[in-house]
């Protein structure tokens, strides 16, 4: 990988676990990372699903990243409108109601966009 490159990153609930599997490359290369971070898929999960995220925002922060929440339409879920620079992932919600909010791009801290 080289310096500008971007990382598509799919971690399947598992999105902690590879970013630290692959923090020496990331940090050597400083890629953009396009990224899906799950929410929970039942109540009994949000807790657990909050910590990750907490988690994940701690590490990216550690790394000096910014995280990004790709701005998606509902009804047109193929169509990336924008970004919005986010300091926390948003907790406390089901992914069947929220779906089309799971896109994220995590770009290095000394990045304007």
């Amino acid at each position: 990988i080289e310096p500008g490159w971007v990382m598509k990153m799919g971690g399947a609930g598992f999105e902690n676990e590879v970013v630290w599997g692959g923090v020496n490359i990331i940090e050597a290369t400083s890629p953009e990372i396009i990224c899906e971070v799950w929410h929970a898929h039942r109540t009994s999960e949000r807790d657990f699903n909050n910590r990750r995220k907490t988690e994940l925002e701690k590490i990216l922060k550690n790394i000096n990243y910014k995280i990004y929440k790709c701005k998606i339409d509902k009804k047109f879920p193929d169509i990336l409108y924008g970004l919005e620079l986010i300091e926390e992932f948003p907790k406390n919600i089901l992914y069947r109601e929220h779906y089309f909010e799971c896109d994220y791009l995590f770009i290095p801290s000394e990045i304007q966009i």
